[in-house]
């Protein structure tokens, strides 16, 4: 029989490509993400830092400022350099990055993740998607300036990337926003060719790396 090959798109049960420590007494997790962007990543992910406590030891964020492949190349490097330093390893390792207009750069970038171990939160058009998610549904495809003016709307303040408030006011929809999420990754996988995130808009996988990060195992 041959040997079946990996999905790179599909994640479905695959462990991440952290390394868990043995013999620890702590059983909470250690979860480094890796971001494209500056602003808006780096403030969501370190505003989920208060609700996790309970199911993370730490909870590592780098925002880069870099294209897609660049950022799963740098996290292989922050990895292995965060690790040297604490004598520990993380459980998980994920990517973050949108599809904006990195055309074959942002499926590269997913190969390169999956071939690292690593997990990938992407997000086509943008990580503005997964927001708006928590206000409504999005099903036809969506361009990046009307999700901010969605958001925008829906805020009732013009949105800014490094608003330090936002994931305070998008957690009390976090559930809805998961099951919107999970519908159109479901919508994707059932169609000729199943999910092509560098093809499919709208879709996003942030829901699954806000379930990891609540996991208690």
């Amino acid at each position: 029989m041959a040997k079946k090959t990996a999905n790179p798109w599909d994640h479905r049960g695959r462990n991440s490509g952290g390394r868990r420590a043995v013999g620890t007494r702590d059983t909470r997790r250690r979860i480094l993400i890796v971001c494209e962007g500056t602003a808006t990543e780096p403030h969501y992910f370190t505003a989920c830092k208060s609700i996790f406590r309970a199911t993370l030891r730490e909870l590592k964020v780098r925002g880069l400022g870099k294209d897609p492949k660049t950022v799963v190349r740098k996290a292989k490097g922050i990895r292995n350099s965060e690790e040297a330093k604490s004598g520990g390893v993380f459980d998980e390792v994920w990517c973050v990055f949108d599809r904006d207009d990195f055309g074959e750069t942002f499926d590269q970038a997913i190969r390169d993740a999956t071939a690292e171990g690593f997990e990938v939160a992407f997000s086509n058009p943008s990580i503005e998607l997964w927001f708006c998610l928590h206000f409504r549904e999005v099903k036809e495809e969506v361009t990046n300036t009307e999700l901010k003016n969605w958001l925008s709307k829906s805020l009732n303040r013009p949105y800014e990337k490094s608003d330090a408030a936002l994931f305070d006011e998008l957690w009390p929809k976090h559930d809805v926003a998961q099951k919107r999420a999970v519908i159109l990754i479901e919508s994707h996988r059932s169609k000729k060719g199943g999910l092509n995130p560098g093809h499919h808009n709208p879709v996003t996988r942030l829901h699954e790396l806000m379930r990891s990060l609540a996991r208690n195992e």
